[in-house]
């Protein structure tokens, strides 16, 4: 009995509708959190790659690495603006 009631809280049916809401923003920053870390980590791979070890790697993969340097800058501000919105939605006033 005590378990189903854990979790049917876990699974959020018994909280409230502002208590989703809130669950589903604070989420909501934790994954876009992640996606910021991890574009992060494959920016500065990719820009190590492009230009630290460019003597040492075929064309193909220069370009690839010059490409996914694009791509995962592109993918880090999507994650923030993720991040802004849920961080507005929770009342949050500074970004």
């Amino acid at each position: 009995m005590k378990s189903d009631f854990l979790m049917a809280i876990l699974a959020n049916d018994l909280v409230p509708d502002k208590q989703k809401s809130d669950t589903h923003y604070l989420r909501l920053v934790f994954i876009a959190n992640w996606v910021m870390l991890i574009a992060l980590f494959v920016f500065l791979g990719a820009l190590t790659a492009s230009y630290g070890f460019r003597h040492h790697l075929s064309l193909a993969t220069q370009i690839a690495a010059h490409l996914l340097t694009i791509v995962s800058a592109a993918v880090f501000k999507l994650g923030y603006a993720t991040r802004c919105v849920g961080a507005f939605n929770l009342g949050h006033k500074a970004f």
